[in-house]
């Protein structure tokens, strides 16, 4: 729909400098989560560095401007990653290209001029007098001061952006430390003392649900007194057998095959399965 040149190699190039662009910019941000203390300054910087490398990427001012008309802060262009590859990928799509100048770009134009082509020029950057065909290679250098041997150049930059935030980010993880002053970080070991403290745990939840544990109803002990116990209590939301079928194919199917459960007051419960799986 943008009119790219419907070529192999042109599109594979697209389409890896478009992904490295992504991963980029995903590593950027990912620097800013492990440099700021809050969401909220590591979105703030993130929105900021992205508005940054959108304005300063040759696009929304060309890179001609940004370089040689004194605009406030266009050095910023040799500092974005976007720069490079939007150069990268502009040389790419124009390269091998010709183009027919606009009738309304041709000058002299009208009756009589028509006749002698070979007098007449196209009023665009590159355009030289008695050709009316415009090189995209010759265009963009003229234009933007683009080059199609820039490409791995830019390629191998951004490649280079990309593993400095990586490093930045592995280190502020490493050195950096939000954490207040006399907080306690918590953390699990496996040994014989965890295993005897969930061991007392599972014994305690055991007790409480009255002698029936929760993970033993899931692996489908589901036999006894006890499991009446608790299908008959009065303080517990129990289901009980529950079948459900839906027509499906002119026959039956069944969603829902005697299932039963409970819910303990105070207790978070999780109805987990796939879409249209009966929840």
């Amino acid at each position: 729909m943008a009119k790219f040149d419907v070529d192999a190699g042109k599109f594979w190039i697209f389409f890896l400098l478009t992904y490295t662009n992504a991963f980029c910019i995903t590593a950027l941000y990912r620097m800013f989560s492990a440099l700021c203390p809050t969401l909220d300054d590591a979105i703030r910087f993130s929105g900021m560095a992205l508005n940054i490398c959108i304005i300063y990427a040759g696009y929304v001012i060309p890179k001609t401007q940004l370089l040689h008309d004194s605009i406030w802060f266009g050095w910023l262009f040799h500092l974005n990653p976007m720069g490079y590859l939007f150069e990268a990928i502009l040389a790419n799509e124009f390269t091998g290209r010709t183009m027919k100048c606009a009738g309304s770009m041709i000058v002299p134009r009208g009756e009589g001029y028509d006749n002698f082509p070979q007098y007449q020029g196209c009023v665009i950057a590159s355009g030289t007098p008695g050709n009316l065909n415009i090189s995209g290679d010759e265009f963009i250098e003229a234009q933007y001061s683009y080059t199609r041997s820039h490409l791995w150049r830019n390629f191998g930059v951004v490649i280079a952006w990309t593993a400095l935030y990586i490093i930045v980010t592995i280190v502020a993880t490493e050195t950096i430390s939000f954490v207040a002053p006399g907080s306690v970080i918590l953390r699990f070991r496996k040994s014989k003392k965890s295993k005897r403290v969930i061991d007392a745990n599972k014994a305690k939840d055991e007790e409480n649900a009255g002698g029936l544990a929760v993970t033993d109803w899931l692996n489908g002990d589901r036999s006894g007194d006890e499991v009446e116990k608790i299908i008959d209590s009065k303080t517990v939301f129990t289901f009980k057998e529950i079948e459900y079928t839906i027509p499906y194919n002119g026959g039956e199917r069944k969603l829902l095959n005697k299932v039963s459960g409970y819910a303990k007051p105070g207790i978070m419960v999780a109805l987990m399965g796939a879409s249209g799986a009966g929840k």
